[in-house]
């Protein structure tokens, strides 16, 4: 989601958005895997709707193409199973919260397993063989509800990772990195890839949380876990690697079992500025299915539509699903990185537009603005504080259920 104040910002916003379509797609050779692109625009024109609905018209889709070597292709065949929608506002000061667009969006996936909490307005762009990994995950999981798995998010001061794409299909769009060549280059420390996302924000704040213990430990356990599956599934690649496998998955459990914990005490009242200031958008593959019988994620831990700020309480959901006792894992092997080229797209003109219009209200544009939708920050702190214990209710009220089920007093 974003409030774009400018068509040609519109149209760099876009081209990272349907990059990230193209990768989500590709790796399945043609499987139809569906994707939800729920758009706001603030100070929405003619002209900008116009362009909107022609970049994503219908005529092309399924149409094949031929090329001098022989091969063919199917056009932009990623969005025949893509649902695009948008929002627009006339005004420029009509902003929307983009914690409501992400439930909205999750509630529209037919899937249910559904990848949330990508922030196009970062630069982001998924990994090259993300929806392989995600797929070979559900499956793995298909039995077992009540799972959400990380997909950890990085920055990198060099563009060797991608570049643009030059193919005739896909002009102008990002190609994607596997994880290969990312680990290698994590690996020999060329170029700077780092989790610090607000280091190569388009507008810094110094009102934001990163690299928490709690993130840190679970980016530990995705590198440790990608570099297990990329030696083949060797155990003995991993820290967690013991005398036998079962001593070493356990020591895993019982590594997982301490992130589980930090995250549920990130709910506690010594946490309220973590939770409140975490500068980011989790990743995260959710299952729908919770871990109970008849308990449905997006009724029981939604996003918060108030909390509409890019720095308002970001972490409260990943928290609530762990005090909900969703099993907590990471996606090994997938991710999303910025790099310039694709920073640049979205903060060139998106700078420009604040700095040349000092008469629009720029809530939600800037990651400062917090929680952008109270005036009365007391009725933020309100809501935060009756959702972080509504889980722990919650839990009460399925245990008191377990117990009459079973005749356990």
């Amino acid at each position: 989601s974003t409030q774009s104040l400018d068509v040609y910002a519109l149209d760099d916003l876009l081209d990272v958005a349907e990059s990230n379509m193209v990768i989500w797609a590709s790796s399945l050779h043609f499987q139809q895997q569906p994707c939800v692109l729920l758009l706001h625009v603030a100070g929405a024109t003619e002209e900008v709707k116009t362009k909107l609905a022609k970049r994503f018209q219908n005529d092309n889709f399924s149409e094949i193409s031929h090329k001098d070597d022989g091969s063919s292709s199917r056009g932009r065949h990623y969005l025949e199973s893509c649902l695009i929608s948008a929002i627009f506002s006339k005004s420029t000061n009509e902003h929307v919260s983009r914690k409501a667009l992400m439930n909205m969006a999750m509630e529209a996936a037919p899937t249910r397993w559904v990848i949330t909490g990508l922030e196009l307005e970062r630069g982001m762009v998924l990994s090259k063989e993300i929806s392989v990994l995600a797929k070979r995950a559900a499956k793995v999981h298909r039995d077992i509800a009540g799972n959400v798995f990380w997909i950890p998010q990085f920055a990198t001061d060099d563009d060797f990772l991608f570049s643009t794409n030059k193919d005739e299909e896909n002009s102008g769009l990002f190609s994607s990195v596997s994880v290969k060549t990312f680990f290698d280059a994590y690996e020999q420390q060329k170029p700077l890839i780092t989790n610090r996302l607000a280091q190569f924000d388009c507008s810094p704040c110094d009102k934001g949380v990163e690299d928490e213990e709690v993130e840190q430990r679970i980016n530990n356990l995705w590198w440790d876990l990608t570099k297990v599956e990329l030696s083949g599934g060797d155990l003995s690649e991993s820290k967690f690697s013991a005398g036998t496998d079962d001593e070493s998955l356990n020591n895993l459990a019982r590594y997982i079992n301490e992130i589980e914990i930090s995250l549920t005490e990130l709910l506690s009242d010594e946490k309220k500025d973590t939770i409140k200031r975490f500068d980011k958008s989790p990743i995260m593959m959710i299952d729908k299915i919770g871990p109970r019988d008849g308990m449905i994620t997006s009724d029981f831990a939604p996003e918060v539509d108030e909390f509409g700020g890019q720095l308002c309480y970001n972490a409260l959901r990943i928290a609530q699903l762990a005090a909900l006792g969703y099993r907590l894992n990471v996606l090994q092997g997938a991710f999303a990185v910025s790099v310039p080229s694709s920073r640049d797209a979205i903060c060139n003109n998106l700078s420009m537009d604040i700095l040349e219009d000092k008469n629009v209200a720029h809530h939600s544009l800037s990651r400062c603005d917090s929680c952008f939708m109270f005036d009365n920050k007391n009725l933020a702190w309100s809501i935060a504080r009756d959702e972080k214990q509504r889980p722990v209710k919650a839990a009460v009220l399925w245990h008191e259920y377990d117990n009459k089920v079973t005749g356990n007093k």
